[in-house]
């Protein structure tokens, strides 16, 4: 090996040819001191002169890294592990792992952080949505996958976030997720004989979750004012319902309830105590809808329920969590502002809720311009 007149780089004569090997020092590592050196062969002087150039300019904006082959799956098993661990509930860092296990370390998982491109992470999120996989679930691959990278440029890992420079479907919903009202009437018309009557009532004329609706407490209702307040819900953790808090200070709230569920609730009231004072032994959760000792049901029971419910009434197959949008869709049908809309569903935003039932605005224009022009008519004819 011979030294060129180009600094750092240097002539290297085998038997497959003359190659040249460019040698940088880097800054030592800020943590152990230690020196950094990093090189690479190249065909050409010209090759190992931009390759040079390049690894100065990392050194002078201060984004130079040292090579690592540490893999997406590493980087996020040591998020979830030293950051996600400490800032979530174990039930959503138990989300987590199922959506990163599930859809993203299959992928991406073996793919060396520092070779991660913007057109592999597009090209992730277009082959999830084309296999069928929703759009909300990419968007939550799409977050856990960009908080990852995001800690891997603090730790020093990697120069910039590729992830943040891609786009996540938008989540919407389409017409026929949602029941129209005759179908929502025949709906509850079935349930009237079941046990949880009154829970899947709330459902539907209050779009609340399925587990804000298991985590209603007694002391949670002013059934004289007609108000029910979302304090905790009820999730899924290691296979066994608990009791939470919800996430979001938003998810917290009052919701008016309609005369026909108060009166359902107070029947329920009375059944509820009976049932408590027969029990030979209750559990002291307050809860409104609970197992035969009082503890709290399982959400994945309750959408078996209403599949039951949906099949016995003949109706359209929809998922549970579509009686919210179907709630949501009727009130903006019927003129709702979409603030109101917005914060009886405890969306944290109202751009929420207007990206997600941005299929019903066009006709909520519609219907605004009529009663427009009814309102200027009626005040030309007087």
């Amino acid at each position: 090996m011979e030294a060129t007149s180009e600094p750092g780089i240097y002539k290297r004569k085998g038997e497959h040819g003359t190659h040249y090997l460019v040698r940088v020092e880097y800054p030592p590592d800020p943590t152990t001191g230690k020196r950094r050196r990093r090189s690479k062969t190249c065909r050409t002087l010209k090759e190992a002169k931009i390759e040079r150039a390049k690894w100065q300019t990392e050194i002078d904006r201060g984004t130079a890294l040292e090579p690592s082959k540490t893999t997406v799956a590493e980087l996020i098993d040591r998020w979830l592990a030293d950051v996600a661990a400490h800032n979530v509930k174990p039930s959503t860092l138990e989300d987590y792992a199922g959506t990163i296990n599930k859809h993203i370390t299959p992928a991406l998982g073996s793919v060396a952080i520092q070779k991660l491109t913007i057109d592999q992470v597009q090209t992730f999120y277009a082959a999830k949505l084309r296999d069928g996989t929703s759009p909300r679930t990419v968007q939550l691959c799409h977050l856990r996958l960009s908080q990852a990278l995001k800690q891997g440029v603090q730790w020093g890992l990697l120069p910039r976030n590729v992830a943040g420079f891609v786009k996540p479907p938008r989540v919407t919903y389409k017409r026929d997720d949602v029941w129209s009202v005759d179908e929502g009437r025949t709906f509850l018309a079935t349930a009237e004989d079941d046990s949880l009557h009154p829970f899947w009532l709330l459902a539907l004329k209050t779009g609340m979750r399925r587990w804000e609706l298991l985590g209603l407490r007694w002391r949670d209702l002013d059934l004289d004012r007609a108000m029910a307040h979302v304090r905790q819900s009820v999730i899924v953790y290691a296979g066994a319902p608990h009791i939470q808090t919800p996430k979001t200070a938003t998810a917290q709230r009052a919701v008016k309830l309609s005369p026909d569920v108060v009166a359902a609730l107070r029947d329920h009231r009375t059944a509820w105590a009976a049932r408590k004072l027969a029990a030979a032994e209750w559990q002291e959760t307050d809860l409104i809808f609970c197992t035969r000792t009082g503890g709290p049901l399982n959400p994945n029971n309750i959408a078996r329920a209403h599949e039951v419910i949906v099949k016995r009434s003949g109706v359209r197959r929809i998922r549970f969590h579509d009686l919210r949008h179907t709630h949501a869709t009727w009130l903006l049908q019927s003129g709702q502002p979409v603030k109101v809309v917005s914060e009886r569903l405890g969306h944290a935003r109202v751009s929420i809720t207007l990206d997600t039932y941005a299929a019903v605005l066009p006709d909520m224009q519609d219907r605004a311009v009529e009663a427009f022009d009814a309102l200027m008519a009626a005040e030309h004819a007087s």
